[in-house]
């Protein structure tokens, strides 16, 4: 029903204007949404300050490798949930430990099981710690190695340096969800396999929201009536403009 209330549509990439049915990745419209003025979104770097900036580059990473089906029905309910997550430095390593550790124990194992690396996923999913999970990886597959090694050494670093450090572990881990591994077929073309995939990145989004600060409570009502109000808003110019003008402004 929120979904429907809202019409805004999910879409991969950075938006300079939101279209007619909304058009923005998640960031963007999680900015609307709390009610700041609407900006295009690159990084979490781009959010504002209230955005927990591994939260804001996770949402990133999962709104970008998603298919559109499963970006609408999985990430929407997130809308209202983004802003007002930023917390301390020690919370949001913490959360970076969190999402780098489920990556490699929950969804490596599907993505090393589709090249028939049973034995790494094994290790894998055994993992009962954060650095037990990083050994796991270590053994892993060349793409997963590559891709989880920066992250699992930048969440080390997290715990001692910077939000910032963090957010640079979790872009690694989200990339975890659509990369494939070197033989990796399976899971680029199963659809329950690919679904079960992004299930659990938004769990695993979810699990990070709540170790820290939560966003407050925004009636759907308001929400609703703030983006249409930016999509009328943005919306009007554009349509004033000359036909060669819009082409290239469109999303």
């Amino acid at each position: 029903m929120f979904e429907k209330i809202l019409n805004w549509k999910l879409l991969p990439g950075s938006h300079e204007f939101p279209g007619p049915d909304g058009g923005t990745c998640i960031t963007e419209a999680a900015i609307v949404a709390a009610g700041f003025k609407y900006k295009r979104v690159g990084t979490c770097f781009d959010c504002p300050p209230c955005f927990s900036l591994p939260i804001a580059t996770y949402a990133i990473g999962l709104n970008d490798g998603m298919p559109d089906d499963l970006r609408q029905e999985l990430l929407m309910p997130f809308l209202t949930r983004l802003a007002g997550t930023a917390d301390r430095p020690e919370i949001e390593a913490a959360r970076a430990k969190l999402i780098v550790f489920r990556s490699i124990r929950d969804i490596a194992p599907l993505k090393l099981r589709s090249s028939g690396l049973v034995s790494q996923a094994r290790r894998c999913e055994q993992a009962e710690d954060f650095d037990a999970a990083v050994d796991a990886a270590r053994n892993a597959a060349d793409t997963i190695l590559y891709i989880l090694d920066f992250a699992a050494r930048d969440a080390r670093y997290a715990a001692t340096e910077t939000r910032y450090v963090a957010a640079d572990a979790v872009r690694s881990a989200a990339l975890l969800c659509f990369v494939g591994t070197p033989a990796d077929t399976a899971t680029q073309t199963d659809t329950s396999v690919r679904r079960k995939i992004f299930t659990i990145g938004v769990s695993i989004l979810d699990e990070a929201i709540r170790l820290g600060k939560q966003a407050e409570a925004v009636d759907n009502a308001l929400v609703a009536e703030r983006m249409e109000k930016i999509k009328q808003r943005l919306l009007m110019p554009r349509l004033r403009a000359p036909v060669c003008r819009r082409a290239r402004s469109s999303v």
